[in-house]
Order: structure tokens, then sequence, then C-alpha cells
């Protein structure tokens, strides 16, 4: 089982945030990666589409894996958003 980190704002370069959110059509996730920590402007970050979360962090997982040195990925919980332990472990 994966686990995971929760997002708390003060995360390294390079870190993968997946960011999950509530929709209407169940909980959704977008994936961004962290440029610049001292950066404190939100949408300096390209973030990428809307998908199921699975996707989101299969996604996250692939790309951690073929970046030099690896990344850690962390979770970013959207206010009406509830982890699901199917996923993995947040702690």
């Amino acid at each position: 089982m994966s686990q995971f980190r929760a997002f708390t704002g003060s995360e390294t370069q390079g870190t993968i945030v997946v960011r999950v959110l509530d929709s209407p059509e169940g909980p959704r996730a977008f994936i961004r990666q962290v440029s610049d920590p001292a950066d404190v402007a939100e949408d300096t970050i390209e973030q990428s589409e809307e998908m199921p979360v699975e996707e989101a962090l299969a996604l996250a997982r692939n790309k951690a894996a073929n970046m030099d040195g690896g990344a850690e990925i962390v979770i970013d919980l959207g206010p009406d958003a509830k982890w699901d332990d199917h996923w993995g472990r947040l702690d």
C-alpha cells in the first residue's frame, strides 16, 4: 500500500503535489510540482488537467520514479475532500 504525507505548504522544490477536490462527479485530482518554495504566488505552478484520484496518484508515482533522485509525493486535500484508504495511507 502506498504511503503519502499531507501537504504543509513548506515543501521543497521538486515535490509533487496531488490536490484532491470533491466534485459532483466524485473525488477528482490535479497534479503540480513545487518549482520555487520561496515564491508565494500560487498560480506560478502549472497545474495538470482534472482526473480521477487513482489516475493522478499513478501518474504522480510514475513522474516521481522518472525524476533524477526521485521526488516526494504529497497530498493536498481540498476543503470538502475526504481521503479514501483505498488510495493508500495518508499521514
